[in-house]
């Protein structure tokens, strides 16, 4: 039961009149002055010293899309360490972009992101919302955010939070209730201070009108609140029906030297999910499982919660052996007409001559297979110190990663998962691995 401010708030839900446009907006910025959260991309209340970066904001909204602030901080120090201006970020290669993005999940708004900082580098940063909701990746909210926060001017910002605020507090309900709130919103906005105002109402539904046991006895809005005043705060707003999320099977094969210094990987094609990143080769997901490839090792079971699909992967382990006629793998000048490649299931009779091609991976919709040409494995990896592929060249066949630089090619929390799990896991002994709470997509 939520703490009660009144002797008996439930004896009526007849209000005094609501406070005017002014009024509404001045207790919220009185409340915020006082309580306003700390985050390395703002600013302080009333700090005219300091300018606010139309930058940063950008960033630090593409990066709370549907991510909360809590996990976005050291993401972002990150971010502005290696990309302190858009001229960084604009010359940046998008692999180097997706290596600092790793593990925040929703990979589309790093690649929205890279797009937007190219255009702004020739158009100019947008000094207006339409300037801004034209940009790759940003929509109505993010748009007026950035327009009310870094550059203060008036634009009605609306994300969850907010719309749990005016929901809350007018009542509002129905099946077009979000589109009311906006309207609402709209109404309310305060005068001056856009950008406070802004961040005040954000602040005001994370840290007092929660979703769950809101704090409603510190909440400036209380006396006039129609929410409050019924005594079940929570019954609003209307919840939003999810739908069921999907189950879906796949397997993937995570191929190594017999050193397990290098793995075989490949970039995600572009309209893929995760597009951009690198992967091991695999199969597509179905709604049922296909049956398990023969001539590989069993590592375990992982199963990954995507945001509308629950994935049930099937890790499969091989390795293939260089094997040397004279001198050692670690020798210099090594040629690689030399060298040749033998391998147990599932590769047969694979040389570095092609005499022999390899064959695909079982279950696979397209082909992805262990280039028939192999190198010597110190000419495997890329020379550069920042891996970036040859875009001229199809890296659905693969390429042979070395495992202790492994940390700077772009790689999903699910893909981290697989290769973690496929070298520390038991051959052939079945495990389930259970990843709480991933959200990437």
């Amino acid at each position: 039961m939520v703490m009660q401010r009144t002797a008996n708030p439930l004896k009526s839900v007849q209000f005094r009149s609501r406070p005017l446009k002014k009024e509404f907006a001045e207790h919220v910025l009185r409340w915020y002055d006082q309580n306003q959260r700390s985050f390395p991309w703002r600013i302080a209340p009333h700090d005219h010293e300091t300018e606010s970066s139309p930058y940063r904001t950008w960033i630090s909204e593409m990066m709370l899309q549907q991510t909360g602030a809590s996990t976005v901080v050291p993401y972002f120090h990150r971010f502005m360490e290696t990309f302190p201006t858009l001229n960084h970020l604009a010359q940046a290669s998008i692999d180097q972009v997706l290596v600092l993005w790793q593990g925040l999940g929703y990979y589309r708004r790093a690649h929205h992101l890279h797009k937007a900082a190219k255009m702004m580098l020739d158009q100019g940063i947008p000094q207006s919302y339409e300037g801004w909701l034209a940009l790759p990746g940003i929509g109505p909210y993010t748009a007026a955010a950035i327009t009310t926060i870094a550059q203060n001017q008036p634009a009605v910002a609306v994300d969850g939070n907010i719309r749990r605020v005016f929901s809350r507090y007018f009542g509002i309900d129905g099946p077009d209730w979000i589109s009311q709130v906006w309207k609402k919103a709209d109404e309310q906005l305060a005068d001056t201070r856009w950008g406070d105002y802004t961040q005040a109402l954000m602040d005001l539904g994370a840290g007092v009108c929660k979703a769950k046991n809101p704090n409603c006895v510190q909440c400036p809005l209380v006396d006039e609140c129609h929410a409050f005043s019924t005594g079940t705060p929570t019954k609003w707003p209307t919840k939003i029906v999810k739908g069921q999320k999907k189950t879906q099977f796949g397997h993937v094969y995570v191929m190594f030297d017999e050193q397990k210094e290098h793995v075989l990987m490949h970039v995600t094609p572009e309209g893929d999910l995760l597009a951009g990143l690198w992967r091991f080769p695999g199969s597509t997901w179905e709604l049922q499982p296909k049956p398990d490839p023969t001539g590989y090792d069993f590592s375990g079971t992982l199963v990954h919660l995507f945001t509308h699909i629950t994935l049930h992967l099937r890790i499969w382990v091989g390795t293939v052996k260089w094997e040397k006629q004279s001198k050692s793998l670690d020798d210099e000048g090594v040629n690689s007409n030399d060298t040749s490649i033998s391998s147990s299931d599932p590769f047969q009779a694979m040389h570095c001559d092609g005499l022999s091609p390899p064959k695909a991976f079982p279950h696979t919709a397209r082909s992805k297979e262990v280039p028939s040409t192999l190198h010597h494995p110190q000419e495997l990896c890329h020379a550069p110190d920042w891996p970036h592929p040859n875009v001229s060249q199809d890296h659905t066949e693969g390429q042979w990663i070395p495992l202790h630089r492994i940390h700077e090619y772009p790689l999903s929390r699910l893909m981290q998962n697989v290769l973690n799990q496929a070298r520390t896991s038991t051959i052939g002994a079945e495990k389930v691995s259970q990843v709480e709470g991933v959200s990437v997509c």
